[in-house]
């Protein structure tokens, strides 16, 4: 080729580059150049299900890569959709996924110079003893399956702990997450209604195959617990929110209300009322609207419903309550397995498997305290109590510090995880809740207002310097 073509060429391919640049479709015509490299070589090998294929791995990339640079809007949609049952109606544990990538950007900072405070010092010992006995009482376990299943469950309270305690550092954060967990359950309570609807309404209430209402959508008894747990962050939302908002926060907390009156579970009633009690302290005018819309339910409630409660005075004598008796019996053989194995207990998550040697059916300890002695051992059982115990310390921690700073909100807030706190301890006794998913949160919830209050945050995170250190005002 001569000079002069190689010129023309060159000036034609110029003209084709500035006229490329400067058109309107170069976007589209680059887009569907790089979507025809990409999914030709698919359609040849596979055709449109090769196709369909790369297109899912491409969103799951882009959606991996979105999640992936923003960890906290992601731990929030993982929270939501845990707490809502949706994740049980489309494919895949998207929650679990949403947390996992969440965990890897988590560890990917800590391979920096970033630190994170897991707790005091007693809660990562009490932690670390917990994990060690839980894993060797694998080796006593009769069924693993049912070890595996507790095992997923502090697995995934791990991650909450890990996440929670390095991305919540400021309160507005923290409550962020709280909302996030009460909206998911608010709508899992919405789901679950459809069912109590199409069965015939309150009418059935009370009976032996009434249905019954619960935050997480399948189990009653736990859904109240659930439900307790948030009432009081949902009273701290509506004491801090616009009157706009302040009805559609009223209107969540008669939801959870009267999830736990629909419940029908005398444990959930009960605690309602100690929760009820304690936010009166704080917010008397929403503790009085509470209790009127439990009268009102209460009113329309049918005689076969009261029932249930009026049972619980059997346990002085004979018990003809089914529920009550199995309960009892439950217990009993609970405690008969931990006498049994009072050392290395009979493996994690094994009680339920060993029920069957008591009764007919089996069933779980019904109580938390129990269930630990049982699965785990003295050794596994005195863990836990110094694990939580220690997490109370640190919400208490918090509480003293936040009182120092004068900063009332991360101090009330702190005070609504107390409260929370102490539901759970009292449903331990009726529930067999050991690793569930709101022990955890509360524990990293208190841990994360622990360090917030130690470094003197604000609201929003800002640390001035006339508060910018409190810790050393209290000792550890």
């Amino acid at each position: 080729m001569s000079a002069p073509d190689t010129a023309a060429w060159k000036h034609w391919l110029q003209q084709l580059s500035r006229n490329y640049s400067e058109s309107a479709w170069r976007f589209p015509v680059l887009g569907f150049a790089l979507l025809t490299a990409y999914l030709g070589p698919f359609f040849l090998l596979r055709g449109m299900r090769g196709v369909l294929l790369s297109a899912g791995l491409a969103f799951l990339a882009i959606a991996f890569s979105v999640c992936f640079a923003n960890p906290f809007p992601t731990l929030l949609a993982a929270l939501f959709l845990s707490f809502s049952s949706l994740d049980w109606n489309i494919p895949g544990p998207v929650s679990y996924g949403l947390l996992s990538i969440v965990l890897a950007r988590v560890l990917f900072e800590l391979l920096g110079n970033k630190r994170i405070d897991l707790g005091t010092g007693i809660f990562r010992a009490s932690l670390a003893v917990l994990l060690a006995v839980s894993l060797t009482s694998l080796l006593f376990a009769r069924r693993l399956d049912y070890a595996f299943v507790e095992g997923e469950m502090i697995l995934q309270g791990l991650a909450y702990l890990i996440c929670i305690s390095y991305l919540a550092d400021r309160p507005s954060r923290v409550l962020l997450l709280m909302q996030a967990v009460i909206l998911g359950a608010a709508l899992a309570i919405v789901l679950a209604s459809k069912e109590l609807v199409a069965s015939g309404g309150l009418a059935l209430l009370g009976t032996r195959y009434a249905p019954r209402v619960g935050a997480t959508g399948w189990n009653a008894n736990v859904g109240a617990m659930i439900s307790i747990c948030l009432l009081p962050f949902v009273a701290f939302l509506v004491s801090r929110a616009r009157k706009t908002m302040q009805v559609f926060w009223l209107l969540i907390s008669v939801l959870l209300v009267g999830s736990v009156v629909l419940s029908a579970s005398r444990m959930g009633v009960g605690v309602l009322a100690v929760v009820i009690l304690l936010l009166t302290l704080r917010y008397r005018k929403l503790a009085i609207l509470v209790i009127i819309a439990c009268i009102t339910l209460a009113v329309f409630l049918p005689p076969a419903y009261w029932t249930r409660f009026i049972s619980i005075g059997q346990l002085g004598g004979i018990v003809i309550d089914e529920s009550l008796r199995l309960r009892q019996h439950a217990l009993e053989a609970t405690l008969d397995l931990f006498r049994s194995h009072p050392w290395t207990g009979i493996g994690l998550g094994n009680v339920y498997a060993e029920m069957g040697r008591y009764m007919s059916s089996p069933k779980v300890a019904h109580n938390t305290y129990a269930g630990m002695l049982a699965s785990l051992g003295i050794f596994g059982f005195l863990a836990y109590i110094f694990w939580f115990g220690s997490g109370i310390q640190m919400a208490l921690r918090a509480w003293r510090l936040s009182g120092i700073g004068q900063r009332d909100a991360a101090k009330t807030l702190t005070w609504m995880i107390l409260i929370s706190m102490l539901a759970l301890l009292m449903t331990f006794t009726a529930l067999d809740l050991g690793f569930h998913q709101m022990v955890w949160l509360l524990l990293a919830f208190a841990n994360a207002m622990r360090v917030i209050a130690e470094k003197g945050s604000t609201w929003n995170g800002e640390n001035p310097g006339s508060t910018s250190d409190h810790s050393s005002l209290i000792p550890r």
